[in-house]
């Protein structure tokens, strides 16, 4: 199983060790690139569908800031309509391309710090073990997501529930506290603050992923889900 491109994926998941000794002696790496890939990618496309064009619209006000004043209101709104169009071809161009980019840049790292600690392995093992290694922190990532909504629903909807036999609650407040709960730089802050065990960048890498999609997921379309379960 580990000297198959299939095998390794799921080895790199239940035996990394023979999986890497495997990949040390032939290594491949384009299966497990492009499962990396089309996760990101798509993961990402996934996300960007859900979010609110409006809440773009709005983010793409504030961020043009003082020019704004300066501008005719026929000319603010042009402004608007060009930047709702190229929002989505740049957020689908940066999921398209960024993940590539951040696997091959990482390959580049570990294959210049080995050759300077004297190491002889070739480009080509380093980007195996790279991506193959990247699996788990995919895996755990894309899991992480739905398990911290979960706890975030579980934490909001007990008590509302205990707390709504003595008094009314405005209708939806559970989803709508369960979909704003937003994480943002305190818990990127606490990652960063462990210690220097052995668990750190895995912790780092899903907590990321867990604020990023908070951020840009749950931020823009906040306003979609209240007018969805708010009546």
């Amino acid at each position: 199983m580990h000297d198959s491109a299939w095998g390794r994926l799921i080895g790199a998941l239940v035996a990394p060790a023979r999986t890497f000794e495997s990949i040390a002696r032939r290594p491949t790496w384009a299966l497990a690139f492009i499962v990396l890939w089309v996760l990101g990618a798509g993961s990402s496309v996934l996300a960007w569908q859900k979010v609110d064009p409006g809440e773009v619209r709005e983010v793409n006000r504030e961020r043009m800031g003082a020019r704004m004043s300066e501008m005719t209101e026929e000319q603010r709104e042009q402004a608007l309509d060009q930047a709702a169009k190229f929002t989505p071809i740049f957020a689908y161009g940066c999921s398209a391309v960024m993940p590539p980019v951040a696997y091959l840049v990482s390959a580049l790292m570990l294959w210049v710090a080995l050759k300077i600690a004297g190491g002889t392995i070739g480009f080509q093992t380093s980007l195996a073990v790279t991506v193959h290694g990247m699996m788990p922190w995919a895996l755990a990532a894309l899991l992480a997501v739905p398990i911290v909504l979960a706890a975030r629903f579980v934490a909001v909807a007990v008590p509302l529930g205990a707390l709504g036999l003595r008094q009314e609650f405005t209708k939806g407040s559970i989803p709508v506290l369960t979909w704003g709960g937003l994480r943002g730089g305190i818990s990127v802050a606490l990652a960063l603050s462990l210690p220097a065990v052995a668990a750190k960048e895995s912790i780092l890498a899903i907590t990321y992923t867990v604020v990023v999609f908070s951020i840009i997921v749950q931020g823009l379309t906040f306003k979609r889900v209240v007018a969805r379960f708010v009546r």
